[in-house]
């Protein structure tokens, strides 16, 4: 047992966690629901108690093994229950991601020199795939200042040196990385970061078109389709657009959310539409007049 409490690796955690369990009492075992702020302070006020300072004894005073437990949160918006389980995909990787690093590099941690027979290691590296899958664009913007935040709380001892590895093809994470610190691959050759410039707190825009090489411009296929398509039909010098055309033409046209573009399409379709009776006229006018209403409610 003496060996044991000197045991400073991740392999004794567990069994101090049930001796713990047992000698301290902090955990009512007969409880279906151990409410994490008055546990905190309880596991605070044991800490305090005992001068443990580190998040490696804070671990040692969690529950042990033999419990089946289930993370139940609340909605700060309805007060209404949440398990883990019923997160959207986004917040479990957000969970999954950030406490699985934490978690070995805690353990990796926790090995000293001393630890006959054990493998240690003060550098780590991590590698982390396509982390941005199912992430919001908030949450990409906010990783990277997390994981590196959360590693800092961490207070390691015996790892001297992390090196982190990302792979992505967001531009959210592109815009927290220097420049010299990201290999770019096009078509699977290097592009020189020259090429693309600096990234460090750069444009979303301008990174999205040189960082993932975006040639074509940055809006969907489909509707630079529809939009060449109709300033095709525009530009037909000897075929001018009848009435019915008219309408279907704005009611596509009215869709494009760059105010420019809208614009400079309906200034051509209007010198391109010859109205045949003024009733036809008042038609093409009143088509404008709702479309402008919209475009005012939607400001």
């Amino acid at each position: 047992m003496s060996s044991l409490d000197f045991d400073p690796s991740h392999i004794a955690f567990k069994f101090k966690q049930a001796i713990n369990f047992i000698r301290f009492g902090h955990i009512d075992h007969d409880a279906k629901i151990l409410d994490l702020d008055s546990f905190g302070k309880t596991v605070y006020d044991l800490m305090s108690e005992k001068n443990k300072r580190n998040i490696k004894e804070l671990i040692e005073l969690l529950p042990p093994p033999i419990f089946s437990t289930q993370i139940q949160m609340t909605n700060i918006d309805t007060g209404a229950a949440v398990t883990l389980g019923e997160l959207s995909s986004g917040e479990k990787q957000w969970n999954y991601c950030i406490s699985t690093v934490l978690y070995h590099l805690n353990n990796l941690d926790s090995i000293r020199r001393s630890n006959h027979g054990l493998n240690y290691y003060n550098r780590v590296l991590i590698i982390l795939e396509e982390i941005e899958l199912y992430f919001h664009p908030e949450m990409q913007k906010r990783f990277v200042q997390h994981i590196i935040e959360s590693i800092r709380q961490l207070k390691l001892h015996n790892i001297e040196h992390i090196q982190i590895i990302m792979v992505t093809h967001s531009p959210f994470v592109l815009s927290d990385i220097p420049s010299k610190n990201i290999l770019f691959l096009n078509k699977g050759g290097p592009i020189p970061a020259d090429d693309i410039g600096l990234t460090f707190g750069g444009n979303i825009h301008e990174l999205l078109a040189k960082g993932f090489f975006l040639n074509d411009g940055l809006v969907g296929e489909y509707s630079q389709y529809k939009i060449n398509t109709i300033i095709e039909r525009l530009q037909k010098e000897s075929d001018p657009v009848q009435t019915e055309e008219y309408t279907e033409l704005l009611k596509t046209i009215s869709l494009i959310g760059e105010d420019f573009l809208r614009e400079k399409l309906i200034e051509m379709l209007n010198r391109k539409t010859i109205p045949i009776t003024r009733k036809e006229e008042i038609k093409l006018l009143e088509d404008r007049l709702k479309m402008l209403k919209r475009e005012q409610n939607n400001d």
